[in-house]
């Protein structure tokens, strides 16, 4: 992924962004209710209180497909812009990020690397609220999986994973690599039912221009 991509990400995530604040949040009583537009790479994208419950959201948006998808992406490890392997976002300590809204678009079919995605072209989005600390505490207790075990075994699976993906036991989630981003992300690629069956997610919804469904 080039410079000119990474950049049209943003731009795309800013247009799910607006999408969200027109159509999803004001339809709840929130409260303190706040768009971070600068705190980004601490894991902040909206932070809000809801029945006296501190939210901090990051929104990671599923938008490359024209429609909704059945997996998301969980980053491991990514290389930065010098090449180097760094951690991702899902475990990075300095991430304050304690909810995830994971969202997926149903849009027009426009390839938004080379046309502006705007807030016209989204149908719907399907969202789903996961607080992070159920979730990564299920993948440890399922799988053994946790910070210190990608930490220590990184070199291993980047090596395996150059013969493709590796999918967990008894499970549809997986292990890859997207060869063709810039950051080359290790990730887990972890299915809609696995995020319900872990017990992490607290809210799902479609959201449309004139309503939302509740999915739970």
């Amino acid at each position: 992924m080039n410079r000119v991509m990474f950049d049209r990400d943003i731009q795309n995530e800013q247009v799910l962004a607006r999408y969200l604040d027109l159509y999803f949040y004001p339809r709840f009583n929130l409260h303190n209710f706040q768009r971070i537009n600068d705190a980004q790479f601490a894991g902040i994208d909206v932070q809000f209180v809801s029945n006296n419950q501190i939210y901090i959201v990051d929104e990671k948006g599923y938008l490359s497909r024209s429609t909704i998808q059945d997996t998301f992406v969980l980053e491991l490890i990514s290389l930065n812009r010098n090449g180097q392997r760094v951690e991702g976002w899902f475990y990075k300590p300095e991430k304050q990020t304690i909810h995830y809204l994971m969202c997926w678009a149903d849009r027009d079919p426009i390839d938004i690397y080379r046309e502006q995605l705007t807030i016209d072209h989204l149908h719907r989005v399907e969202t789903m609220l996961v607080n992070r600390r159920i979730l990564q505490n299920y993948l440890e207790e399922q799988y053994g999986i946790n910070r210190t075990y990608i930490q220590n075994n990184q070199d291993q699976l980047l090596r395996i994973l150059q013969n493709g993906p590796i999918n967990l036991p008894n499970s549809n989630s997986r292990y890859m690599v997207s060869y063709q981003k810039r950051e080359q992300p290790l990730n887990i690629v972890t299915t809609k039912d696995e995020y319900i069956a872990s017990g992490a997610v607290e809210a799902r919804y479609m959201v449309y221009r004139d309503r939302i469904e509740d999915l739970l």
